[in-house]
């Protein structure tokens, strides 16, 4: 069973939190990366961007997302966006297996997941503190 039920649900979980992590106490590492990038999920579909190259960083979804041009496009399911941030997902091997298509520079790409780190914690927390405990893994 697919982790978000619907396109409105995938938008209602990712961009609040894409909101206050980029924001938040991670701003300064998020516009340190100085690139944009786009996530189209799939499963359902849906469309993420997010711009490190203005402050705050800007986040957008839907059709003002996929209208935006990217310097980093990834295209991955919204089950693995989830592993992803929870830091379950491991990137260099679903790259290398097609598992995540991507666009852009690799390097930029090698160097987001460095930056993206410390937002796993914030993720998961994000989960306990907004009634989602369930999706997140058992330990």
């Amino acid at each position: 069973m697919a982790v978000f039920a619907s396109t409105d649900e995938l938008y209602a979980h990712f961009v609040p939190f894409l909101e206050k992590v980029s924001q938040g106490d991670l701003r300064q590492k998020f516009l340190s990366i100085q690139a944009s990038f786009k996530v189209n999920n799939t499963d359902p579909d849906a469309t993420l961007f997010v711009d490190c190259t203005q402050d705050p960083p800007l986040v957008k979804a839907g059709d003002a997302a996929a209208a935006e041009t990217a310097d980093i496009e990834l295209t991955m399911s919204a089950d693995d966006s989830h592993r992803f941030w929870l830091g379950d997902l491991n990137v260099t091997k679903a790259v290398a297996t097609r598992r995540i298509k991507f666009s852009g520079p690799l390097l930029k790409l090698i160097g987001l997941l460095p930056v993206f780190q410390p937002a796993f914690t914030e993720y998961r927390e994000y989960l306990v503190a907004n009634g989602r405990r369930e999706l997140l893994p058992e330990e």
